[in-house]
């Protein structure tokens, strides 16, 4: 049996994102798009997909492996921004500054370990975000526009990374739900 799985890091969120998620809605309320809820805000570091359900003890050994060269950090959610497909926006996103480029680092020594496992890596470079929207259709592109050109410096939060987790994503019609099967402290 297989399961829908990715490894990420957990964001909880403060009012300076909540404030700006309810303006986003509202100024972007008659447009296609799908809203993370709040509670799954999170950044990913490598996307497994599905995977049978017997690599999990390995994946979590790898996990537990390559984060004990790890020691808690900082990083910055800050700045409004999109990744575009010919011009239209498909996904609305929050930027994470990480000075020291660990949340990189964490992700390459994670795909380079896991491709033991038979996991591809990842051909793109690292960016780190926290996907707040996944756009269907906006007919009105200057609004999100606007809204980018508005936030996109903008500091919303600091978090200290403590922990990564392995989840397993349950797709449902309201939107997934994202259950935590290790945590794995740095």
């Amino acid at each position: 049996m297989s399961k829908r799985l990715f490894i990420a890091v957990h964001i909880p969120v403060l009012t300076d994102i909540i404030e700006l998620s309810q303006k986003l809605k509202q100024r972007l309320n008659k447009e296609r798009i799908n809203w993370v809820s709040l509670h799954n805000f999170h950044f990913t570091l490598k996307f497994l997909g599905d995977t049978d359900e017997v690599l999990i003890p390995e994946i979590a050994a790898i996990v537990q492996h390559v984060a004990k060269d790890f020691n808690p950090f900082e990083i910055v959610i800050k700045g409004l921004g999109r990744f575009s497909s010919s011009g239209h926006a498909k996904v609305i996103w929050l930027g994470v500054e990480d000075t020291e480029e660990v949340l990189n680092t964490l992700s390459i020594q994670l795909n380079n370990q896991l491709a033991g496992l038979g996991f591809k890596a990842e051909s793109r470079p690292f960016r780190a975000h926290i996907t707040l929207a996944r756009v269907k259709n906006i007919r009105n592109q200057s609004v999100l526009n606007d809204l980018i050109h508005t936030y996109s410096h903008t500091h919303f939060q600091n978090h200290k990374v403590k922990d990564i987790i392995l989840y397993q994503s349950i797709l449902k019609p309201l939107g997934p739900i994202y259950k935590p099967l290790i945590t794995v402290p740095l």
